[in-house]
C-alpha cells in the first residue's frame, strides 16, 4: 500500500485511540505523527490488513501511554473553567464520550476497540493481550458502568 492510502485508511482509528488516551488534541496529534513515522521508518511488512491494523492500534496505545506521564498534573480550582479540546456535533455523542472517559482504562479500551474500531472480540482481546473471556467480562462491566453514568439522561427504570 502507498503511504497516503495507509494514512487515509487508518487515520481515524489511530487518531481516535490517541485522543481517547491522551484526552488532548495536541498530544493526540503528536501520537498520530509518531505512529505513522515509526510505521514508515521501519518499512514494515504484514501478512494481511488485519495484522497491519492490529499493529497500528497496539503502537498507538503504547505511544499514547508513554505520553501521558509527561503531561504535568494540574489541580483545578472551582473558578477554573474546564473546557474540552474536541467535541462531537451531537450533544448525545458528547455525553456518551464524556461518560466513557470516566471509566477505568481497561473498560474504556475494551469499549473503544470493540464498538468504535469494530474489532471482533478475538481481535480486541489480541490487541489488549487478554483472553476473550476476560474481554467479554470487561465489555459487560463497561456497559453496566456506562448505563449507570448515563442513567438519568438516557435510561428509565
Amino acid at each position: 500500500m502507498e503511504m497516503e492510502k495507509i494514512i487515509d485508511t487508518y487515520k481515524n482509528t489511530v487518531y481516535s485511540i490517541a485522543l481517547s488516551y491522551t484526552k488532548n488534541v495536541s498530544d493526540a496529534e503528536d501520537v498520530f505523527q509518531d505512529v505513522f513515522l515509526i510505521y514508515f521508518k521501519k518499512n514494515l511488512r504484514f501478512n494481511d490488513e488485519e495484522h497491519r491494523k492490529a499493529w497500528l492500534i497496539r503502537t498507538t496505545i503504547n505511544r499514547a501511554r508513554k505520553r501521558i506521564p509527561k503531561r504535568p498534573q494540574v489541580e483545578l480550582h472551582e473558578d477554573m473553567a474546564v473546557s474540552s479540546d474536541w467535541r462531537f456535533t451531537a450533544e448525545s455523542q458528547n455525553d456518551v464520550y464524556d461518560a466513557m472517559r470516566k471509566l477505568p482504562e481497561k473498560y474504556k479500551n475494551a469499549l473503544h476497540l470493540y464498538y468504535f474500531e469494530c474489532l471482533s472480540t478475538a481481535q480486541t482481546a489480541s490487541v489488549l493481550k487478554i483472553k476473550q473471556t476476560t474481554l467479554r467480562v470487561q465489555l459487560k462491566r463497561a456497559r453496566e458502568l456506562m448505563r449507570e453514568l448515563l442513567k438519568e439522561d438516557y435510561f428509565y427504570d
